[in-house]
Parts: structure tokens; C-alpha cells; sequence
């Protein structure tokens, strides 16, 4: 009598900043932190939103652990183990085998070891069968409805830890760059901005709470909430913040990306420039959710600036419609026949 294998299709987005998982039959299965928190003698370790929940609150003999760093894996063994324990919560225990194929998204560019890195991550969590692919291609995916081989999408993905900004249609990347700057260096920016002109420290999710309640490209936001902190004494405070206190490490960075969109913008044949021009560019990722972007991007690119609805999940979005689709599926992974 033989077994029978049961199929089973994992979508994985495995960002900077957060991880997503999507299942094929059952939708969006996880959205959890990508941070580990391992205690030094190695017998307890926490994942995802627990390990969060330590950051700045832990002993000296916990340590907090990002494995990835500018959309490179850093640190292979805490990335296998933070995907084993996402594989536990997603996958269940079964008399009859299972065949799990898995598709994971990596930022445009990567040179072939880091790469592979994501694949033994991959394959060190107990996933047997992985395929890769470009993080821009996903995200187009998500974007259009009906992508084709001639029409292109222009976009930028602003991450945690790395922007994508790319021109692609249905046949692959035209042309894309990798970008190591995202929502993290506002973080650090604004830490940075609170010791230096304050004089007072604060919290990496302290830091992080500032930039996604009152972070604004409107030059003259007035919006504000108070941050807690510690002076340099030690001693416990608290002071009032504004969105125009901030405005300036925002626009810094985001800048930096702009010029980046620009000179591929610049850099098109001119056939595919006149339908960039008409489409304009897409902005997803959670670091397009910033007030004002839109009017940002706009004023200098001078073409249309459309921001994708809940653009954090718009890569996993299209990782969805990839592995729910055979012929997308077999496109995308080089089973395409």
C-alpha cells in the first residue's frame, strides 16, 4: 500500500524588517517580525512578534538578532532557525507525507552567494523543494492586474532595510536597482536626531512608533505625540515631538531614493519611457505608507504617482497569484517547458 504525498504551496516575502507567509488554499497565513532573541547558553530562543516584544527590555544575556541587514542575510544560522519556527506555526502535522514546494522573494541584485544564502536558509528550515525570485517581478505581479510582455510597471518597493526600484513586465526585469536604504535608516535617523539635538535616548520601537504616527514629507506637519526616553544622566523623561522636528531625516532619505527613480527614468529607451510616462510609477512597500509621498515623488519625476492599496503586502500579493497559477508558476521558477 503507498502513500499518499500531499502538495503544498508556500509563498514566503522574507524582509528586513518583517516576514510574510502566504498559503496556498488557506490566504495570508503570518506577518511577524523578522528578529530572533536567543539567550547566550542557547537553551531558550525566541522568534518573530515574542522576540519583538524583547527588544530594549531584555537581560545581558539575551541577545537580540536581525539576520538580515540591507536585504542581506547576515546571519544564516538565525534566519534557518526564524524560518523553521514560521514553518512550525504554518504547517500541520500529518500521518501522510507532504510535499512542500516554497517560492521566496529576494531583493533585486544579489550577487549569487548571497543568493544562495536565502536558499540554504530556505533548505536548512526543512523546506526541500526552493525556488527564488526577484522581489520587483512579485511586486509588478501584485501591482497589475494584467501584465503583459509589453507593457512595463514602474516601481519602487521601499522596504525596512532596502529600496527596489525597477522597470518590469510579464517577460522579467528591464532594468532595476537595489537600493540599501528603507525605513530602518529613519529609525536609526530619528534615535540619532533625539540624542544629539535633545539630549535624550530613546528606543529603536520608540523611534519606530514617531516615524509610522506622525512621519510626514509635508514640510510644514504640525502633527505631534509625546516620546519617553532617558536623559544622559540616566534619569527617565519625556518630550513633545513633531512631524516637522522629523521632516528632515525623512526627506533625506527619501531623496536618496528619488534620485535613484529619477536616473532610471532618465536611463529608458524611448519606447518604453512614453508608457512609463502615461502609467507613472507604483510605490509599495511599507515604507511608501509615509504622508506626502505621493506630492514628493511627484514634484521632481513630473509623472503620475500611484500609491498601492495596503502596499506592504503587495509583494506577497503577487507571490500569491504566482504559485496559484501554474503557467505564472512554471514561468517564474524555470519549470516552463
Amino acid at each position: 500500500m503507498g502513500y499518499i504525498i500531499m502538495s503544498v504551496t508556500i509563498a514566503i516575502d522574507m524582509g528586513t524588517s518583517y516576514t510574510t507567509v502566504y498559503k496556498q488554499g488557506e490566504g495570508l497565513v503570518l506577518f511577524e517580525p523578522t528578529v530572533a532573541a536567543v539567550k547566550e547558553n542557547g537553551n531558550e530562543s525566541f522568534f518573530g512578534s515574542e522576540a519583538k516584544k524583547l527588544i530594549g527590555k531584555t537581560s545581558e544575556n539575551i541577545s537580540i538578532i536581525f539576520p538580515i541587514f540591507e536585504g542581506v542575510i547576515v546571519n544564516l544560522k538565525a534566519a534557518s532557525e526564524l524560518l523553521k519556527y514560521f514553518k512550525s506555526k504554518i504547517t500541520e502535522k500529518s500521518f501522510f507525507p507532504q510535499r512542500i514546494k516554497l517560492l521566496m522573494t529576494t531583493p533585486c541584485g544579489l550577487n549569487t552567494q548571497d543568493k544562495l544564502n536565502y536558499e540554504k536558509a530556505a533548505t536548512n528550515a526543512g523546506f526541500k523543494e526552493v525556488y527564488l525570485l526577484d522581489c520587483p517581478i512579485a511586486c509588478a505581479v501584485g501591482i497589475s492586474e494584467h501584465m503583459d510582455n509589453y507593457t512595463p510597471i514602474f516601481l519602487a518597493d521601499i522596504g525596512g532595510g532596502v529600496t527596489d526600484i525597477a522597470v518590469v513586465n510579464m517577460s522579467g526585469i528591464i532594468t532595476g536597482s537595489s537600493l540599501a536604504i528603507g525605513g530602518n535608516n529613519v529609525d536609526t535617523g530619528i534615535i540619532e536626531f533625539l540624542i544629539n539635538e535633545h539630549g535624550i535616548k530613546t528606543g529603536l520601537l520608540s523611534a519606530e512608533k514617531v516615524k509610522t504616527e506622525i512621519g510626514s514629507l509635508y514640510p510644514n506637519d504640525n502633527t505631534s505625540m509625546m516620546i519617553g526616553g532617558r536623559e544622559a544622566g540616566g534619569n527617565p523623561t519625556s518630550m513633545l515631538v513633531t512631524s516637522k522636528n522629523i521632516n528632515g531625516i525623512i526627506e533625506y532619505y527619501y531623496q536618496k531614493i528619488l534620485d535613484v527613480a529619477e536616473e532610471t527614468l532618465k536611463s529608458l529607451p524611448p519606447e518604453i519611457s512614453a508608457d512609463v510616462m502615461e502609467r507613472g510609477i507604483f510605490l509599495c512597500g511599507g515604507g511608501s505608507s509615509v504622508l506626502g509621498i505621493d506630492r514628493f515623488f511627484y514634484k521632481t519625476l513630473k509623472i503620475p504617482v500611484s500609491i498601492v492599496n495596503e502596499p506592504i503586502y503587495t509583494c506577497i500579493t503577487g507571490l500569491s497569484k504566482i504559485i496559484t497559477d501554474k503557467k505564472m508558476f512554471e514561468k517564474y521558477t524555470g519549470l516552463e517547458k
